[in-house]
């Protein structure tokens, strides 16, 4: 069995051992915490939650193959959270604490200061109830998020090239679509497209914002006499997608966006070396975007300046990382994220865990393998 010990990504705060057992076709991740506040009767259950939460959200989902035996076996992802008595011996250091300020971060945990050795646990604070599900204020108030970030986006202007939008704005597109679904499935949007081919870039479209979730999806003739342009980059191939009918006042209880997983589940992301998708595009970012053809350049400076309501700028120790997930997205030929948008994703506001959340933990493989081919798998 091949590992590698107190794994740091090159991206943000995450530490792990991974273990590969080629035999058994197995993939483990080990995280060790240190937690020391909680009393004999809370921390039993506090460990026994965080470890079923991480379980239930992460495991079973995705999986990955290797070229080595033409990708016919799937590892299957394994995780286990231990709970250790010596800080010494923990990748993180928890603080329990009795806000909802929770985070991870590549500072020392305060109880390791005087430690010997050179590797230190890093700090987690959480919420002593992190590892309980959201109660049905905070999902109704992060449900709220989503739908007023998306009602944000509308009427949509998009950049068209050769009758096609980009690879990233598509995907931003049917996130959109698939979120107006799940909170009003009879939502009707409207497509308008303007310059060259409209016809058929407009009947292609609509067919495709079909086929994710909205079939009152409707082509809609431009009225406008004479050349038109994007008011967002002055282009004259665009289009515009407006809210027609419906997404007014949505009902949460009849039509709940996701089942937001305890905070822990979040948390752990960044445990593995992932961000947070709610933080604005940076300029580093986008830049690497453009250059991987995920955008164009001309969309860039829109993108960069993209800040949907809930949406924060990104820290320094971020902004790297963001342009460094992109590439990964690229070469493991999965979707980046849409940043500056609070969505359903496990990484901004919801519980929907994705393969571009596999990225660190391929990197890591890539890593202790020494190859670069392999893939993330849906399960």
């Amino acid at each position: 069995m091949k590992s590698l010990i107190n794994h740091e990504p090159k991206t943000t705060v995450g530490r792990f051992d991974l273990f590969l057992d080629g035999r058994e076709v197995k993939l483990l991740i080990k995280i060790y915490l240190a937690e020391g506040t909680l009393d004999s009767l809370e921390r039993p259950t506090f460990m026994q939650g965080f470890k079923n939460e991480i379980r239930q959200t992460w495991e079973g989902k995705y999986g990955f193959t290797s070229g080595e035996d033409n990708h016919a076996s799937i590892y299957n992802l394994r995780i286990k959270v231990k709970f250790v008595d010596e800080m010494g011996n923990a990748h993180f250091g928890v603080n329990l604490i009795d806000s909802d300020s929770d985070s991870v971060s590549r500072q020392v945990f305060y109880g390791a200061r005087n430690l010997a050795q050179d590797f230190k646990p890093a700090s987690v604070k959480l919420n002593k109830r992190a590892v309980y599900p959201a109660s049905d204020q905070m999902k109704s108030l992060l449900s709220k998020n989503i739908i007023d970030s998306t009602r944000s986006a509308f009427p949509f202007y998009a950049d068209l090239f050769g009758g096609q939008l980009s690879l990233h704005t598509e995907s931003q597109l049917k996130l959109l679509v698939k979120q107006i679904k799940a909170a009003d499935p009879a939502t009707v949007l409207a497509v308008t497209v303007y310059g060259n081919n409209k016809k058929q870039t407009r009947t292609a479209l609509v067919q495709k914002m079909r086929n994710w979730g909205l079939p009152g999806t409707v082509i809609r003739n431009s009225k406008k006499i004479g050349s038109s342009s994007n008011p967002r980059s002055g282009r004259g191939d665009y289009v515009k997608i407006t809210i027609k009918r419906g997404f007014g006042v949505v009902d949460l209880d009849s039509h709940p966006m996701f089942r937001y997983p305890s905070t822990v589940s979040h948390e752990f992301g960044h445990m593995i070396g992932l961000v947070d998708e709610y933080r604005c595009l940076s300029k580093s970012a986008s830049d690497k975007m453009a250059e991987l053809d995920f955008i164009k350049a001309n969309e860039q400076r829109f993108y960069e300046g993209y800040y949907a309501p809930g949406s924060t700028n990104a820290e320094q120790e971020s902004q790297a990382s963001q342009a460094l997930l992109a590439q990964w997205a690229h070469d493991a030929g999965t979707e980046p994220a849409q940043y500056g948008i609070q969505s359903t994703s496990l990484m901004s506001s919801g519980g929907k865990l994705l393969a571009r959340h596999m990225l660190t933990i391929r990197q890591a493989l890539i890593e202790l393998s020494g190859k670069s081919d392999w893939k993330i798998v849906k399960l």
